[in-house]
Protein backbone atom coordinates (compact mmCIF):
# COMPACT_ATOMS: atom_id res chain seq x y z
CA UNK A 1 0.00 0.00 0.00
CA UNK A 2 2.80 2.43 0.89
CA UNK A 3 4.63 1.61 -2.35
CA UNK A 4 1.48 2.28 -4.38
CA UNK A 5 1.12 5.64 -2.63
CA UNK A 6 4.68 6.59 -3.57
CA UNK A 7 4.14 5.42 -7.14
CA UNK A 8 0.94 7.43 -7.63
CA UNK A 9 -2.30 6.55 -9.39
CA UNK A 10 -1.24 8.03 -12.73
CA UNK A 11 1.21 5.19 -13.39
CA UNK A 12 -1.48 2.57 -12.71
CA UNK A 13 -3.94 4.42 -14.95
CA UNK A 14 -1.37 4.48 -17.76
CA UNK A 15 -0.74 0.74 -17.39
CA UNK A 16 -4.47 -0.02 -17.35
CA UNK A 17 -4.99 2.06 -20.48
CA UNK A 18 -2.31 0.23 -22.44
CA UNK A 19 -2.16 -3.29 -20.97
CA UNK A 20 -5.77 -4.34 -20.31
CA UNK A 21 -6.98 -6.11 -23.43
CA UNK A 22 -9.05 -9.11 -24.58
CA UNK A 23 -7.58 -12.49 -23.66
CA UNK A 24 -9.74 -15.07 -25.46
CA UNK A 25 -8.68 -17.18 -28.41
CA UNK A 26 -10.88 -19.22 -30.71
CA UNK A 27 -11.00 -22.08 -28.17
CA UNK A 28 -12.49 -19.92 -25.39
CA UNK A 29 -16.08 -20.89 -24.73
CA UNK A 30 -18.60 -18.05 -25.08
CA UNK A 31 -16.05 -15.55 -26.35
CA UNK A 32 -17.22 -15.37 -29.97
CA UNK A 33 -20.46 -15.06 -31.90
CA UNK A 34 -19.55 -16.29 -35.35
CA UNK A 35 -16.54 -14.21 -36.36
CA UNK A 36 -17.15 -11.53 -33.73
CA UNK A 37 -15.45 -11.23 -30.35
CA UNK A 38 -18.24 -10.53 -27.83
CA UNK A 39 -17.78 -7.78 -25.22
CA UNK A 40 -20.28 -6.10 -22.90
CA UNK A 41 -20.46 -2.44 -21.92
CA UNK A 42 -21.72 -1.63 -18.45
CA UNK A 43 -21.10 0.56 -15.41
CA UNK A 44 -21.40 0.50 -11.65
CA UNK A 45 -20.18 2.21 -8.48
CA UNK A 46 -17.61 1.21 -5.86
CA UNK A 47 -17.22 2.36 -2.27
CA UNK A 48 -13.80 3.73 -1.36
CA UNK A 49 -12.19 4.42 2.01
CA UNK A 50 -13.88 7.21 3.99
CA UNK A 51 -10.93 9.59 3.84
CA UNK A 52 -10.91 13.31 3.17
CA UNK A 53 -8.99 13.00 -0.11
CA UNK A 54 -11.46 10.41 -1.43
CA UNK A 55 -14.41 12.54 -0.35
CA UNK A 56 -13.01 15.51 -2.30
CA UNK A 57 -12.17 13.41 -5.36
CA UNK A 58 -15.31 11.28 -5.63
CA UNK A 59 -18.07 12.66 -3.39
CA UNK A 60 -20.90 10.88 -1.56
CA UNK A 61 -24.20 9.59 -2.92
CA UNK A 62 -27.15 11.44 -1.45
CA UNK A 63 -29.91 9.67 0.49
CA UNK A 64 -33.21 10.82 2.03
CA UNK A 65 -31.32 10.91 5.34
CA UNK A 66 -28.43 12.99 4.00
CA UNK A 67 -25.62 10.91 2.50
CA UNK A 68 -24.10 7.44 2.58
CA UNK A 69 -21.28 6.52 4.92
CA UNK A 70 -18.58 6.09 2.28
CA UNK A 71 -17.48 8.05 -0.79
CA UNK A 72 -18.17 6.25 -4.06
CA UNK A 73 -16.61 6.32 -7.49
CA UNK A 74 -18.47 5.62 -10.70
CA UNK A 75 -16.94 3.56 -13.48
CA UNK A 76 -17.72 2.03 -16.85
CA UNK A 77 -15.82 -0.70 -18.67
CA UNK A 78 -15.88 -3.22 -21.45
CA UNK A 79 -15.88 -6.87 -20.39
CA UNK A 80 -14.87 -9.72 -22.65
CA UNK A 81 -17.70 -12.20 -22.25
CA UNK A 82 -15.66 -15.37 -22.58
CA UNK A 83 -12.96 -14.48 -20.04
CA UNK A 84 -14.46 -11.63 -17.95
CA UNK A 85 -11.33 -9.62 -18.71
CA UNK A 86 -11.87 -5.88 -18.26
CA UNK A 87 -10.67 -3.24 -20.70
CA UNK A 88 -11.49 0.37 -21.43
CA UNK A 89 -12.08 1.17 -17.76
CA UNK A 90 -13.12 4.79 -17.11
CA UNK A 91 -13.46 6.12 -13.54
CA UNK A 92 -14.67 9.41 -12.08
CA UNK A 93 -16.58 10.87 -9.17
CA UNK A 94 -20.01 9.61 -8.19
CA UNK A 95 -21.77 12.61 -9.78
CA UNK A 96 -20.29 11.89 -13.22
CA UNK A 97 -22.87 10.38 -15.57
CA UNK A 98 -22.53 6.79 -16.68
CA UNK A 99 -23.13 7.80 -20.30
CA UNK A 100 -20.31 10.35 -20.16
CA UNK A 101 -17.89 7.72 -18.85
CA UNK A 102 -19.12 5.20 -21.41
CA UNK A 103 -17.93 7.53 -24.19
CA UNK A 104 -14.39 6.91 -22.93
CA UNK A 105 -14.93 3.15 -22.67
CA UNK A 106 -16.32 2.63 -26.18
CA UNK A 107 -13.22 4.27 -27.64
CA UNK A 108 -11.54 0.91 -26.90
CA UNK A 109 -13.88 -1.01 -29.22
CA UNK A 110 -12.30 -2.35 -32.39
CA UNK A 111 -13.47 -3.82 -35.70
CA UNK A 112 -14.29 -7.50 -35.24
CA UNK A 113 -15.94 -6.94 -31.86
CA UNK A 114 -19.65 -7.32 -31.08
CA UNK A 115 -20.60 -5.03 -28.19
CA UNK A 116 -23.64 -5.72 -25.97
CA UNK A 117 -25.21 -3.10 -23.70
CA UNK A 118 -28.40 -2.55 -21.73
CA UNK A 119 -31.14 -0.02 -22.46
CA UNK A 120 -29.85 2.83 -20.29
CA UNK A 121 -26.95 3.50 -22.67
CA UNK A 122 -28.64 3.53 -26.08
CA UNK A 123 -28.74 7.29 -26.73
CA UNK A 124 -27.82 8.60 -30.18
CA UNK A 125 -24.41 10.20 -29.37
CA UNK A 126 -23.06 7.11 -27.59
CA UNK A 127 -24.38 4.77 -30.30
CA UNK A 128 -22.77 6.99 -32.93
CA UNK A 129 -19.43 7.03 -31.08
CA UNK A 130 -19.43 3.26 -30.52
CA UNK A 131 -20.39 2.51 -34.12
CA UNK A 132 -17.65 4.79 -35.43
CA UNK A 133 -15.01 2.44 -34.00
CA UNK A 134 -15.90 -0.21 -36.58
CA UNK A 135 -17.28 -2.61 -33.96
CA UNK A 136 -20.80 -3.99 -34.32
CA UNK A 137 -23.40 -3.25 -31.63
CA UNK A 138 -26.36 -5.16 -30.19
CA UNK A 139 -27.93 -3.01 -27.48
CA UNK A 140 -31.21 -3.35 -25.67
CA UNK A 141 -33.46 -0.30 -25.94
CA UNK A 142 -36.69 0.76 -24.19
CA UNK A 143 -39.71 -0.96 -25.73
CA UNK A 144 -41.55 2.38 -26.10
CA UNK A 145 -38.83 4.05 -28.17
CA UNK A 146 -40.33 5.20 -31.46
CA UNK A 147 -38.56 3.49 -34.34
CA UNK A 148 -40.49 3.68 -37.63
CA UNK A 149 -40.13 0.54 -39.70
CA UNK A 150 -38.43 1.12 -43.04
CA UNK A 151 -38.21 -2.49 -44.25
CA UNK A 152 -39.37 -5.80 -42.77
CA UNK A 153 -36.82 -8.62 -43.12
CA UNK A 154 -37.40 -12.36 -43.53
CA UNK A 155 -36.45 -13.21 -39.93
CA UNK A 156 -39.07 -10.83 -38.47
CA UNK A 157 -36.65 -8.01 -37.68
CA UNK A 158 -36.90 -4.69 -39.48
CA UNK A 159 -34.71 -1.82 -40.59
CA UNK A 160 -35.24 1.64 -39.14
CA UNK A 161 -33.39 4.91 -38.56
CA UNK A 162 -32.42 6.68 -35.35
CA UNK A 163 -31.68 10.36 -34.91
CA UNK A 164 -30.92 12.60 -31.93
CA UNK A 165 -33.77 13.94 -29.84
CA UNK A 166 -34.34 17.71 -30.26
CA UNK A 167 -32.66 18.53 -26.94
CA UNK A 168 -29.67 16.29 -27.79
CA UNK A 169 -29.45 17.77 -31.28
CA UNK A 170 -28.82 21.25 -29.84
CA UNK A 171 -25.83 20.06 -27.81
CA UNK A 172 -24.09 18.00 -30.52
CA UNK A 173 -21.14 19.40 -32.42
CA UNK A 174 -20.59 16.49 -34.82
CA UNK A 175 -22.82 14.86 -37.42
CA UNK A 176 -26.50 14.52 -36.58
CA UNK A 177 -27.43 12.55 -39.71
CA UNK A 178 -29.82 9.64 -39.04
CA UNK A 179 -28.25 6.20 -38.65
CA UNK A 180 -29.69 3.02 -40.16
CA UNK A 181 -30.27 0.28 -37.57
CA UNK A 182 -31.94 -3.13 -37.43
CA UNK A 183 -34.54 -3.73 -34.72
CA UNK A 184 -35.43 -7.08 -33.15
CA UNK A 185 -38.53 -7.38 -30.94
CA UNK A 186 -38.89 -10.58 -28.93
CA UNK A 187 -40.70 -12.20 -26.00
CA UNK A 188 -40.03 -14.84 -23.35
CA UNK A 189 -43.19 -16.97 -23.43
CA UNK A 190 -43.74 -19.12 -20.38
CA UNK A 191 -41.50 -16.98 -18.12
CA UNK A 192 -43.79 -15.50 -15.40
CA UNK A 193 -41.54 -12.53 -14.59
CA UNK A 194 -40.88 -11.59 -18.22
CA UNK A 195 -41.84 -8.19 -19.59
CA UNK A 196 -44.44 -8.14 -22.40
CA UNK A 197 -41.84 -7.32 -25.04
CA UNK A 198 -38.09 -6.78 -25.32
CA UNK A 199 -36.34 -4.80 -28.03
CA UNK A 200 -32.81 -4.93 -29.43
CA UNK A 201 -31.12 -2.52 -31.81
CA UNK A 202 -28.12 -3.61 -33.85
CA UNK A 203 -25.68 -2.40 -36.50
CA UNK A 204 -25.72 -5.88 -38.07
CA UNK A 205 -28.19 -5.02 -40.84
CA UNK A 206 -28.02 -8.32 -42.74
CA UNK A 207 -30.43 -10.89 -41.29
CA UNK A 208 -28.61 -13.62 -43.25
CA UNK A 209 -25.43 -12.91 -41.27
CA UNK A 210 -27.13 -12.96 -37.88
CA UNK A 211 -30.79 -13.96 -37.76
CA UNK A 212 -33.09 -12.63 -35.05
CA UNK A 213 -33.24 -15.94 -33.17
CA UNK A 214 -29.45 -16.20 -33.03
Amino acid sequence: SAARTRLGWQVMAHLAEHVLQPLADTRTRGAFFGRYRVVSLDGSTLEVADEAANARAFGYPGTPQGRTGYPQLRFTALLENGTHALLGVACAGYQESEVSLARRSVAHLKPGMLCLADRGLAGFPLWQAAGATGAHLVWRIPKNRKLPGAKRLADGSYLSRIEPAPATHKTMTGSTEPIMVRVIDYQWPGVPSAEPIYRLMTTVLDDKEAGAEA
